[in-house]
């Protein structure tokens, strides 16, 4: 009775398999993790059980994905000390306290194993990905400029539940935020905030190694990067860039380049009506120096978050956190009322290793390490430019294990690792 069963799951499996493309679903249900991963707006204020929901269906998809193709889940040492590292850096960030929570987690991380894993197909969900960003960036970006240059209608006002900060009108493919009026000329789609998506394309174009020729959905994610005026995707895909050219033997001399002409755009931006331009007031002012904060444009955390992780640096808190609970009655019970200095609140490592302690971000950043070190040789430059990237992207944001992280690094990694073994075996056959 029981082998009859399990020959009709197995069988009822087989049939879905052939009926629908398990390849494309696989892979829309990987963008789709992105989207978790950098916060867009229809992912937001999900109840929990609908939120799972996605997550069994995407974990089936996954499990009819490996049939298909036939993925073995080949793990070498690094490969499990990666998994490891992950599984305790999510302990440590009590993302895992109680059984579902480990299913969760689980179900979490199989697609992220199954990309790991899946060898011959790295390219093609590289190139999946990176088109249907564009497409939708496209029709996006159209309605942002409209937006920007008229006076376009509201919309029904969209709220992210317990912060005020996140208030926007919504426009299906673009979302604004009203909360600020300066946030009305940044570039965000459908993502919460412009640095999420700028840190997303930045990501992405380090993955895809900054190649435009014959790529044109390469130039939509680079436009969406530059019109979202993030300073950290800036920083971040600029960095990226001489890391692969060097990677690919850049000379010294394009670097001088670079920086003549980084500095011819400061300072026309400077002075061109003086300093008042959309450059220089949301990219290039927020590099001058102030004493109290160093760079003016650190605004990454409030006062009360540097308080306090001086705090737990003299205590020796700092490598478990403060906790989520511990935080929130600091806030008076929640992080949206009140004035923003008197509140933890910010981004980047500082508030992360608040919440979850430095133990956490030592395992998270040893679980990129690994796969870099397993799937590519990390003497290559490439895979050293990849994870110093993530690093520098952990300084100003705190999600290192958010999908829009995850997805670009492994992919990337993967396809630079087939590559080289693609070349060895033309060499081999060439010699033979």
């Amino acid at each position: 009775m029981t082998h009859s069963i399990i020959s009709g799951i197995v069988s009822d499996g087989q049939i879905l398999i052939n009926m629908v493309n398990i390849n494309i679903l696989f892979r829309i249900s990987i963008v789709y993790l992105i989207f978790v991963g950098a916060h867009a707006w229809f992912t937001m204020n999900q109840p929990f059980a609908f939120s799972l929901g996605i997550n069994v269906v995407i974990f089936i998809i996954s499990l009819l994905y490996k049939k298909k193709n036939n993925i073995r889940l080949t793990l070498r040492t690094s490969d499990i000390f990666a998994a490891i590292a992950f599984f305790i850096a999510s302990l440590f960030a009590s993302q895992i306290t109680r059984l579902e929570s480990f299913i969760t987690f689980v179900v979490r991380y199989f697609p992220v194993l199954l990309l790991i894993c899946d060898t011959n197909s790295a390219k093609g969900t590289l190139t999946f990905v990176s088109k249907f960003l564009a497409i939708l960036f496209i029709p996006s970006l159209v309605l942002h400029l409209i937006f920007v240059v008229t006076s376009f209608p509201p919309s029904i006002p969209f709220t992210v539940e317990g912060n005020s900060m996140y208030l926007f009108y919504n426009y299906g493919i673009l979302i604004k935020n009203i909360s600020f009026e300066h946030e009305a000329v940044r570039f965000s789609s459908i993502f919460l905030e412009p640095g999420f998506l700028g840190t997303l394309c930045a990501l992405l174009l380090y993955a895809n190694r900054f190649q435009f020729k014959g790529k044109w959905w390469m130039y939509s994610i680079v436009l969406a990067l530059l019109l979202s005026l993030s300073l950290a995707g800036y920083v971040t895909s600029l960095l990226g860039y001489i890391f692969c050219r060097y990677s690919q033997g850049l000379s010294i001399k394009k670097y001088v380049g670079y920086f003549l002409v980084g500095s011819l755009a400061f300072l026309i931006s400077s002075n061109y009506n003086d300093g008042n331009n959309i450059l220089n007031k949301y990219i290039f002012s927020r590099l001058e120096q102030d004493k109290e904060k160093g760079i003016s444009g650190n605004n990454r955390n409030s006062e009360l978050t540097d308080y306090y992780f001086e705090k737990i640096i003299e205590d020796g808190d700092v490598f478990l956190g403060l906790g989520r609970d511990k935080i929130t009655k600091i806030n008076g019970g929640g992080a949206d009322d009140g004035d923003y200095t008197n509140q933890i609140r910010g981004a980047g490592c500082k508030i992360f290793i608040l919440y979850n302690g430095l133990f956490a971000a030592f395992f998270y950043l040893l679980f990129y390490y690994c796969v870099a070190r397993t799937r590519c040789n990390f003497k290559k430059k490439y895979c050293i430019g990849f994870f110093l990237l993530i690093f520098i992207t952990f300084m100003q944001a705190s999600y290192p294990d958010s999908y829009s992280w995850l997805v670009p690094f492994v992919l990337g990694i993967v396809v630079l690792k087939n590559e080289k073994n693609e070349n060895r075996n033309i060499d081999i056959s060439c010699c033979s």
